[in-house]
């Protein structure tokens, strides 16, 4: 639909859109199933620097591992998207979408 609409595609993390929800370093998490999630560390403030790789951990694990940062979820997100940080598909012929689910493997 973008190239036909002559409309710019831009790739961005929804792990990230969830970040968007706080300031300063926030772990965000996706239910995956069956005990796991999607999940990932981000200094928003530092540019989406990213503290832990995303990828699929155990939802008991990563509860451990963050400790006293502040966790977002789909669930308590307050979504702020003019902060998003996203990179423009200069083909949309090519894209190709990134899923987590083949990271965790």
């Amino acid at each position: 639909m973008a190239h036909f609409n002559n409309i710019a595609l831009r790739r961005v993390s929804s792990l990230e859109v969830l970040a968007s929800s706080e300031s300063k370093k926030v772990a965000v998490m996706i239910d995956a199933r069956r005990g796991n999630a999607f999940s990932a560390v981000y200094d928003v403030e530092a540019g989406y620097k990213t503290i832990l790789e995303p990828q699929i951990r155990k939802v008991e694990d990563f509860i451990q591992e963050i400790g006293d940062i502040p966790l977002v979820t789909i669930d308590n997100a307050n979504i702020k998207p003019n902060l998003l940080i996203s990179s423009l598909v200069e083909n949309v012929h090519t894209f190709s979408p990134n899923y987590l689910r083949e990271w965790g493997e």
